[in-house]
This record gives C-alpha cells, sequence and structure tokens, in this order.
C-alpha cells in the first residue's frame, strides 16, 4: 500500500513538472513574440489602447499550442528577414493546415504576416 502512494505521487509530481515547465515556456515564447510584434510596430507598444491590445493577443495566442505558436515565430522571423516567397510559404501553408487563424483571432497582425498570400 506504501508503494502505491509512493508510486502515485511520483507520477503525480512529474506530470504536474512537466505540464508547468511547458505552461511556463509557452508564456515566454508568447510574450516574446509579442514584444517582437511591437518593436516592429505591427501592434502598439505602449498606451492604454497598446496594453488592451497586446493583452487581447496573448490571450488570443494562449489558445493554440506551443507548437503552433511556435510555427507564427518561424513566419515571423522569416518575414523579418526577407526570405524567399516560397519559404514563407511553406511555413504558411502549415498554419493553415493546423487552422491557427481559426483557432485564434489574429486580425491585428494578419497583414504584417501576409496571411493572404497562403489561402489557396
Amino acid at each position: 500500500m506504501k508503494k502505491t502512494f509512493i508510486a502515485i505521487f511520483s507520477v503525480s509530481l512529474t506530470a504536474g513538472t512537466i505540464y508547468y515547465s511547458y505552461h511556463k515556456f509557452k508564456e515566454f515564447t508568447i510574450n516574446k513574440l509579442v514584444k517582437s510584434w511591437a518593436e516592429k510596430k505591427v501592434i502598439a507598444l505602449s498606451s492604454a489602447t497598446g496594453n488592451d491590445q497586446q493583452a487581447k493577443l496573448k490571450s488570443e495566442l494562449d489558445k493554440l499550442f506551443l507548437w503552433e505558436i511556435r510555427l507564427l515565430v518561424t513566419l515571423t522571423s522569416k518575414i523579418e528577414n526577407n526570405a524567399s516567397d516560397v519559404e514563407k510559404a511553406i511555413t504558411g501553408n502549415k498554419l493553415i493546415a493546423k487552422k491557427v487563424f481559426e483557432k485564434a483571432d489574429l486580425a491585428d497582425i494578419k497583414d504584417f504576416l501576409e496571411y493572404k498570400k497562403y489561402t489557396t
């Protein structure tokens, strides 16, 4: 009986630690992405409307899985580095296939992400 309790506690502790790490890494990635967009003047950086816009964008990005956010980070870096349209289209099509733009309301940044280019 004692070994059972220890095993259950160990599994619970491990699962909790993994979830907490995932959540913190996701939160860090979202904050970094929103800060990057704010520095590029894609979204407002300061003022009350800017803070509301950033908070709304963070809550919308929180609806996505971490790997979908990583695709957004990849596409953002490709746009900033002036990658070829083919490279951006590959990442953009992955975002569309995963229905990222349907899961989260990213209307504030669709122009920056060149969303219309990847629709078929």
